[in-house]
């Protein structure tokens, strides 16, 4: 792989002793784009260059450089004294990272105060991440005085630029009437919109919401499970628990509806666990993968036109898996 004209210009430029392409280098190499191979300590190197002539950027980067342990060794003081003169300077990256520092103890005695000013600062810049923090402090009244009203302010500043993680909390202050006139039409609009991003909150309060037909949401088994499932799996406790209840309560909590399209007033059941209903084997094929680890009767019959309980009772479903088709991958038929 041979360096591009443009890492060949930034490297005449950094031996020139040009910040700018000193960073701007830095950044090729930290990621190995440009035709340079990735190399963290040239990165480090090039970025402590570029910083000891003051560039805010290259003083971002050594901090986050030392609070990983990347291309030096790991250091969260270095990192704090590296994030504070890139912030200091106006870098509303270094603003935000020194806020998160302060708010945890990293590096530093934790001091919430300090925290939120930090935050303030870079969220006037526009960074979403620090509107949101700075929405939650406000909404907690953690190292600043509680403001639910202004705190639903900031969310939605951040949430209409697409923050996952803010619209997420804009839809609880609207669905628990934080700060907001409650609206749960709203809520879930804005959940939905967060739970698009994989952000897990949104999806189980949708989850659970669809799991027991609340706040003017269906009752829909299926699309519950859909949205607490990738929930759970981002170790969401509230998501975990839902889905024991589903699985052990869920699939008899709306028992005319088709569990693959959710049509209502369906009759036909499953014949391996005689609870899930589908309009059709259509319906029940889709719904496979999903009902499979509920079903438990993978041995049921599969010839869709008897009540056979058990596969080897039936001359029909036989003579349909020697034609090919996978006894151990089929849920029991209607």
């Amino acid at each position: 792989m041979a360096p591009s004209e443009r890492a060949k210009r930034l490297r005449v430029g950094a031996q020139r002793g040009s910040a700018q392409d000193q960073y701007s280098l830095a950044c090729c190499y930290a990621e190995g784009t440009d035709g340079l191979q990735e190399n963290k300590w040239m990165a480090a190197q090039l970025c402590g260059k570029a910083a000891d002539q003051g560039h805010a950027g290259a003083k971002f980067g050594l901090g986050v450089m030392y609070e990983r342990g990347t291309g030096v060794v790991r250091n969260l003081e270095l990192a704090v004294s590296w994030y504070t003169e890139a912030a200091q300077q106006g870098n509303q990256q270094g603003q935000f990272n020194l806020g998160v520092m302060y708010r945890n103890g990293k590096g530093v005695e934790r001091n919430l105060e300090l925290a939120v000013s930090w935050y303030r600062l870079s969220a006037e810049q526009g960074h979403l991440n620090a509107q949101c923090c700075l929405g939650y402090c406000l909404e907690r009244g953690d190292g600043v005085e509680q403001d639910t009203k202004v705190a639903a302010t900031i969310y939605r500043k951040a949430a209409i630029s697409g923050h996952a993680r803010a619209q997420g909390n804009l839809a609880d202050c609207y669905a628990c009437g934080k700060g907001l006139k409650r609206d749960d039409a709203l809520a879930v609009e804005w959940w939905e919109k967060a739970a698009a991003q994989g952000h897990a909150m949104s999806q189980r309060a949708l989850g659970v919401w669809h799991m027991h037909g609340e706040r003017g949401l269906s009752k829909n088994v299926k699309r519950a499970k859909m949205l607490l499932q990738p929930s759970a799996k981002q170790g969401d406790i509230l998501a975990i628990e839902s889905l024991k209840e589903l699985t052990g309560s869920a699939l008899e909590l709306d028992p005319g509806q088709c569990a693959a399209c959710g049509a209502p007033d369906i009759t036909r059941t499953c014949l391996g666990c005689r609870r899930v209903r589908y309009c059709n084997p259509a319906c029940q094929k889709r719904d496979l993968k999903s009902h499979r680890p509920d079903c438990g009767s993978l041995n049921a019959c599969l010839c869709f036109s008897c009540a056979s309980d058990r596969r080897g009772e039936c001359s029909t479903s036989s003579a349909a898996a020697r034609g090919g088709e996978s006894s151990t991958a089929s849920a029991a038929a209607i």
